[in-house]
C-alpha cells in the first residue's frame, strides 16, 4: 500500500538532482492510494475500503502528465 500526495510532473529540467518542482498532477485535496496484491484483496482490506467508500479507478501518472502536457500546448497554440 502506498499513498501519494502533492504529486508533480515536469517536461523540463529533468535532472533528478534539480529538486522536486513542477506542475501539480492531482488536485491539492486529492491523494493516490495504490494497493498491489497477488491475487484477491484480503477480506479485511475489502471491508475497510468499503467502510470508507474508497472506489477503485484506473489512474496512470504518466498518462495524466502526458494529457496535461498536451492540454497546455493546445492552450498556447490557441493564443
Amino acid at each position: 500500500v502506498t499513498i501519494d500526495r502533492e504529486v508533480v510532473y515536469r517536461n523540463y529540467d529533468l535532472d533528478l538532482t534539480a529538486g522536486r518542482h513542477g506542475e501539480p498532477l492531482i488536485e491539492e485535496n486529492q491523494v493516490i492510494l495504490e494497493i498491489k496484491v497477488n491475487g484477491d484483496q484480503p477480506d479485511w482490506m475489502v471491508e475497510i475500503l468499503n467502510r470508507y467508500q474508497v472506489e477503485e479507478i484506473s489512474f496512470s501518472k504518466y498518462g495524466r502528465a502526458y494529457s496535461k502536457t498536451l492540454e497546455a500546448s493546445e492552450v498556447r497554440l490557441a493564443l
